[in-house]
């Protein structure tokens, strides 16, 4: 499984993708849904240009992302 973390230009926003082959689909975990949700790939044009824009997406691993998330709903929570 690969997993991404996809950051904004001014660090003001972020989330998490994962998936094993895009053809399948990919999950995304943001701040804003505090969970893993489906997107279909194939049909979403905005998530491939995130996944070719090197500038914004950075190669994680699912330990790291873990990490990330538990961080945030941590500070979230306190």
């Amino acid at each position: 499984m690969f997993y991404k973390k996809v950051t904004s230009h001014d660090h003001k926003w972020f989330f998490l993708l994962r998936y094993d082959d895009l053809k399948e689909g990919l999950e995304m975990w943001s701040s804003r849904t505090l969970k893993w949700q489906y997107f279909d790939y194939q049909q979403s044009r905005s998530l491939q240009a995130i996944l070719n824009d090197a500038g914004l997406c950075s190669d994680i691993t699912p330990e790291a992302a873990a990490e990330i998330i538990k961080e945030y709903l941590d500070q979230q929570q306190g």
